[in-house]
């Protein structure tokens, strides 16, 4: 059990029709847009990378294993207390830090707040148990 308000909700696909592959969706069109983002400090990704390796903390997915040599030295750098979730210019150290996959990255971010790494992983478990109820992951 995840524990808090974490409700990941599970689409409906009872009416799913397959899509007309003969439609056309108009894309493409230019638009300016103004927004706010929040620095991060390549130096403490740098560091995280050094410390902590390419290698998924969460599922262990390595880029440079599954693509050779475009995936080497690839891995995002994920902060586990989000700067968005944060009020103002908050200090980091490598213990704020983990290695995750785009994958993993993406499913924390699916909740708000994001969920932990020790939550995402207990996922990950669970589901590898659905799969293969006698794994050892």
């Amino acid at each position: 059990m995840l524990g808090g308000s974490y409700a990941i909700e599970v689409p409906d696909y009872s009416t799913v029709q397959e899509p007309d592959p003969d439609t056309e969706y108009a894309e493409g069109e230019r638009k300016v847009r103004e927004s706010y983002f929040f620095t991060r400090n390549p130096q403490l990704v740098a560091d995280a990378k050094k410390a902590f390796g390419y290698v998924c903390q969460a599922c262990g997915f390595d880029f440079e294993k599954k693509y050779g040599e475009v995936g080497k030295n690839y891995i995002e750098c994920h902060h586990k207390n989000p700067l968005s979730e944060q009020s103002d210019l908050t200090p980091s150290t490598l213990d704020d830090v983990c290695m995750l996959c785009s994958n993993c990255h993406r499913m924390i971010h699916r909740t708000r707040p994001a969920m932990s790494l020790e939550q995402l992983r207990h996922i990950l478990r669970e589901m590898q148990e659905r799969i293969d109820p006698w794994s050892d992951v």
